[in-house]
């Protein structure tokens, strides 16, 4: 497994995430160049959503999903107020193609700050 070059792959698809209504930031994935993103529902708070792109550019987004509180799965998708057109949409790959034992990968920035990002890969 090639960390860098996975790492020059996601940064593409990888914007942040942020609630007005709560000081932290956190990741989300580009999953449609209409403006779709990918993120943790622990980072929804009740305020206006903002997606920070890799540009610099800060888009408004709304939530438009979240899965249950009591669900296994703790995620949200937000719809940002314009298209996406120069972000790349994340491959998708069905759940039933991964086979147990298979490495993972998990992309995240790890500074609190949009013109400060760093990665970190696990």
């Amino acid at each position: 497994m090639n960390l860098p070059r996975i790492q020059e792959r996601v940064r593409q698809f990888l914007v942040m995430v942020r609630d007005s209504a709560a000081p932290e930031l956190g990741a989300g994935l580009v999953v449609d160049s209409r403006g779709l993103v990918l993120t943790n529902r622990h980072l929804i708070k009740g305020g206006q959503m903002q997606v920070f792109l890799p540009t610099g550019q800060t888009l408004p987004a709304k939530v438009v999903w979240s899965s249950p509180q009591e669900g296994q799965f703790g995620i949200a998708i937000l719809q940002t107020q314009e298209p996406l057109p120069s972000a790349q949409p994340l491959p998708i790959i069905p759940y039933a193609s991964v086979r147990p034992q298979e490495p993972v990968v998990v992309a995240d920035y790890s500074s609190p700050r949009p013109a400060g990002r760093t990665w970190e890969l696990e």
